[in-house]
């Protein structure tokens, strides 16, 4: 058994001290090592009353080639648990294999728990990338506890055992994970270097011409450009636009903001901002900040915004967006439209899915130019939601499934197959 350093909590907060690890124990782990890290946790009638989630972490340290952490919440971790308090062993580093280890949680005076046979009775828990904590939700009741011997002085202490059935050996040299974006992203904060302005609306935004050819296409003819004045960008929101030149630089969803004044509903100012950001992302050919933008939206799909949806899919191509808009109106349809409205529904289902059709082509430029919204086709099917009884616009997932049942009973003039949604 090999100590694992100690993490002390006081005032609900963790203490600068060093950890002792490595201090104590140096060497190199082997297979199968047993370790123990110490949490100290002082004042707890004063940390008792952190709000449910409120979460402590306590001091990295290393045990088997590993870097590890403790994670303490006095009052649970999620709702459930409130009134409990909730205790997490971290992996606190990437890996690139599962890592098996046995774990248990006990308060510092139950040593009949920290034996090596009671240690393995637990199950080896897998840590690793997707799943890197496992501890106890409900360690002991907040009442419980101030009723125990295990409180002493306003002070507890929690014993964290854990054995590593596969330790990997232990290094003096640790390669920290790239952190090219963040140094990408400083340098577009910074605008350092900076050899091209945009000009958008009323503002203007530096770029590096560089950076922008390697990510884009549509930037790839500026690369060997010597353009001394501003690039005007027509027909864009400012906010889109920096949020575009964002993304170029840090691979990563930008935030939302808001846009043009448009949004007026609860929720809508995100759906806005990600038309936007769709169109920016289509207009400039970022593929993939395309398709974050298309998963989000289809987030949003309900009766109220489906239609503006639905256009905007046709309108840049988004397919499996459109996919999703007409998987939408095809349950919607069963569940709350009956008779001639649950026809015409579906007659507009089929008319945006005709490929061949002149408003729902969505491949051609003809809808696109007559209907640059590409929401004409859609005005039948706003008048239906409009007429809609509002008591039944929101389906419960039982209803929904039921939806699907439905579809497979009616007559066959008014239904959609399988076969010709597939064709859409």
């Amino acid at each position: 058994m090999s100590f694992a350093g100690v993490s002390v909590v006081a005032d609900r907060r963790l203490l600068n001290r060093p950890s002792m690890a490595s201090v104590i124990y140096s060497g190199k782990a082997s297979s199968g090592s047993w370790w123990y890290h110490l949490l100290v946790v002082q004042g707890y009638s004063c940390t008792k009353d952190l709000p449910n989630g409120g979460r402590i972490k306590g001091r990295s340290f290393r045990a088997g080639g590993y870097r590890w952490v403790l994670e303490f919440y006095p009052n649970g971790d999620v709702r459930d648990t409130a009134g409990f308090m909730s205790v997490y062993l971290v992996l606190d580093q990437h890996v690139a294999r599962s890592v098996k280890v046995h774990c248990q949680f006990s308060f510092i005076d139950e040593l009949d728990k920290q034996v090596n046979r009671c240690i393995r009775a637990s199950r080896a828990r897998d840590f690793c990338a997707n799943n890197r904590a496992w501890g106890r939700s409900q360690f002991i009741k907040q009442e419980d506890l101030e009723k125990s011997v295990h409180l002493k002085d306003d002070c507890f202490t929690i014993w964290c055992d854990f054995i590593i059935a596969e330790a990997a050996a232990t290094t003096f040299i640790e390669v920290p994970p790239s952190n090219v974006c963040e140094h990408l992203n400083h340098l577009f904060a910074t605008k350092v270097g900076a050899d091209v302005t945009f000009k958008v609306g009323h503002e203007t935004f530096s770029a590096h011409r560089n950076i922008l050819a390697a990510r884009s296409a549509v930037f790839g003819p500026m690369k060997e450009g010597t353009t001394t004045g501003a690039i005007q960008i027509q027909d864009m929101e400012p906010n889109a636009f920096n949020a575009l030149l964002g993304f170029i630089y840090t691979d990563l969803m930008p935030k939302v903001m808001k846009v043009g004044g448009e949004a007026e509903e609860v929720g809508a100012d995100e759906v806005t901002w990600l038309r936007h950001l769709l169109a920016a992302a289509d207009r400039f050919d970022l593929q993939r900040l395309k398709l974050m933008c298309e998963g989000r939206l289809s987030e949003h799909i309900n009766l109220s915004s489906v239609t503006v949806i639905l256009g905007l899919a046709a309108q840049h191509h988004c397919r499996g967006l459109k996919e999703a808009c007409l998987e939408f109106l095809k349950v919607q349809s069963a569940a709350i439209l009956g008779g001639a409205h649950r026809q015409a529904c579906l007659k507009i289902i089929r008319s945006a899915g005709d490929d061949q059709g002149h408003a729902g082509d969505l491949h051609g430029n003809v809808a696109v130019k007559q209907d640059p919204e590409g929401l004409a086709l859609f005005t039948p099917l706003e008048n239906l939601i409009s007429n809609t009884p509002t008591g039944i616009r929101k389906l419960t997932d039982d209803q929904t499934k039921k939806a699907w049942s439905l579809q497979s009973v009616s007559d066959s003039s008014s239904t959609m197959t399988h076969s010709e949604f597939n064709q859409v």
